[in-house]
């Protein structure tokens, strides 16, 4: 096995320096010889043209040799040693990218149709736990045209995608996929049985959701999730492509962007101090229609000033209410109750997360005042905990 030859700082800068003065003068050199040979032709000088012609392809390699030698020098020392401060087991190969397979495996909804690959900058390893593969990818379409002066066929390729590609473990297996695409007016005409039409306007309006299961869409793409991917999306200022695949790998394709990662030191939140310990409270009732009581008030409620929920608690009652200026839901959903009456509002939004979420028969809700934190967990499971803050309002003072 080769050993590794571990360079200083200063040999590494030295070297670096080495190579873009060399860089530079062979492009000076090809430059030059290139535009003297076109002179030299059109001068008849035909013996001394085609000499200038063979510096110019060598004084050509030699750049491109010393430019790949420079960036393997910046990926061997600089890049990978980054690289091992944020992932394991990391790998680096400059020249290399995600493989076309993976790629396509992904079944990526595009405006566009490909049919090659390359790209650079490999990274694969674990970070916390996950495994992780990314790279710089350019998607070309290819196709061959018939040129009829010249009389035969010319390829013609064209750029469709250029920007990262991020394959991850998400961590959760799905009975179905569900990709995201942004919203072009000729894959909603394509996507007619599969898509899937969110609850967030702004969510829809620019991406295209599609899915075998609507239920598996609404279960990823919570509202948390949406604002996230709205907010993330235009800040890149490019164009993002999301495919959450069966086998528990998410695929995430950023066109004419780039991948910041900002780490954070410190400690993680201890979360454990901020869920209560006693409650005045606790309602058990059935899930699903629960769910779509939810989901009906939820259309009434943000179009609202706050999207706001009103609960009421009342001996074994449990009343949802949501008003806007389009108009007004009461419904009466018949619970257990266990502790005192009480009245308490959510922004609906946070509610929705918790109802497309859980899966269980029946849900317990854990309560101590209009103010307080609210827990909510399926009935008989402690190990999945949702904690939803309130929403002070006049109607729960």
């Amino acid at each position: 096995m080769e050993e590794k030859t571990i360079l200083t700082s200063e040999q590494i800068e030295a070297a670096l320096s080495r190579h873009r003065r060399l860089i530079t003068l062979f492009k000076i050199l090809t430059y030059g010889f290139g535009a003297g040979s076109i002179l030299l032709f059109a001068a008849d000088l035909i013996p001394v043209a085609a000499v200038c012609l063979v510096l110019t392809f060598v004084f050509g390699y030699q750049m491109g040799k010393h430019t790949e030698a420079q960036k393997k020098l910046l990926g061997e020392s600089v890049v990978s040693g980054v690289l091992e401060q944020v992932f394991e087991n990391v790998e680096y190969d400059p020249f290399r990218c995600i493989p076309s397979k993976l790629v396509g495996d992904a079944g990526m909804v595009f405006p566009f149709e490909y049919d090659s690959i390359q790209g650079s900058d490999h990274i694969k390893g674990v970070y916390k736990g996950l495994n992780v593969e990314l790279s710089d990818i350019e998607l070309y379409h290819v196709e061959s045209i018939y040129n009829e002066e010249r009389g035969d066929w010319e390829e013609k390729k064209e750029q469709c995608f250029q920007g990262q590609w991020l394959v991850c473990d998400f961590g959760k297996e799905l009975s179905g996929e569900v990709r995201l695409s942004e919203n072009a007016k000729k894959l909603r005409r394509q996507h007619r049985s599969d898509r899937v039409e969110m609850e967030n306007p702004a969510f829809n309006d620019r991406f295209l959701v599609t899915a075998a299961s609507a239920q598996e869409a609404y279960y990823l793409l919570t509202p948390h999730m949406m604002e996230y991917i709205l907010s993330a999306a235009g800040r890149s200022g490019g164009e993002v492509y999301m495919a959450f695949l069966s086998g528990g790998k998410l695929h995430i394709g950023l066109d004419r962007t780039d991948i910041y990662v900002i780490l954070v030191a410190g400690q993680y939140v201890n979360y454990r101090q901020i869920l209560p310990k006693s409650f005045a409270t606790k309602v058990v009732m059935d899930l699903e229609p629960f769910r779509r009581c939810v989901d009906r008030a939820q259309l009434i409620a943000r179009e609202g000033n706050n999207n706001l929920l009103l609960l009421r608690i009342t001996d074994g009652e449990l009343v949802v209410e949501a008003h806007s200026q389009i108009g007004d839901v009461h419904e009466e959903l018949d619970v257990q109750q266990d502790g005192a009456n009480m009245n308490i509002a959510f922004n609906v939004k946070y509610l929705i997360d918790v109802v497309r979420y859980i899966d269980a028969e029946q849900i317990e809700i854990h309560l101590n005042n209009a103010v307080s934190p609210c827990i909510i967990n399926p009935v008989g499971n402690s190990d999945y905990i949702h904690l939803v803050l309130p929403v002070r309002t006049s109607a729960t003072n």
